[in-house]
């Protein structure tokens, strides 16, 4: 019902109707036979033809991950789907912000490598080596804050990338990672 109707927002969710009761009243009858104050303030809404959509709940449900992969064959689905749900188990842990150093804004990495020089300015590093220090540093940022180029959590002497690439070439193909949500419950409207 929600993917025919893909709402916009949160507001627009729970005014849809099924069998001509809205879903706002539906949670609020449900929360109060369980006795729970909860609130939808976020969802997404992902599709795929050629893919999967993978998810994972971490124990004790207040974390949930869900994965768009494109580009998946018949063929080794089932270990693309595992190893998805592992990237999807280390998106939960390692928290990265995107998925590939394609998707950093350039005003966080200009505001990055300016910090990274002014450090390495006021620990007396030369002038003429500071870009250089500013772009070493930069490669750290990207291991830390993008899935593909972060140390695998089951096999840290490979990345994601690596995982994904050696899956790519055993099966001949060109899967890759395209999207993923994490959802906290303490995390605020994003």
């Amino acid at each position: 019902m929600v993917d025919e109707h893909e709402p916009e927002n949160v507001e627009a969710l729970l005014a849809l109707e099924k069998d001509g009761t809205k879903i706002e009243n539906m949670l609020t009858e449900l929360l109060g036979k369980i006795g729970e104050k909860i609130e939808v303030s976020r969802f997404a809404i992902e599709k795929v033809d050629d893919g999967a959509l993978v998810d994972y709940v971490h124990h004790g449900s207040k974390l949930g991950v869900l994965v768009r992969a494109e580009n998946v064959k018949d063929e080794g689905k089932e270990e693309i789907i595992n190893i998805i749900k592992d990237v999807a188990m280390q998106i939960a842990a390692m928290n990265p912000s995107y998925i590939d150093r394609e998707q950093v804004p350039s005003e966080v990495i200009e505001k990055e490598k300016e910090i990274y020089k002014e450090v390495a300015q006021k620990e007396g590093k030369p002038e003429h080596i500071l870009d250089k220090i500013a772009e070493g540093k930069l490669n750290k940022y990207y291991e830390e804050n993008c899935l593909v180029d972060q140390a695998y959590i089951k096999d840290n002497s490979k990345s994601v990338s690596d995982l994904i690439d050696e899956y790519n070439k055993k099966y001949s193909s060109e899967t890759k990672i395209t999207r993923f949500h994490r959802f906290h419950l303490s995390d605020e409207n994003k």
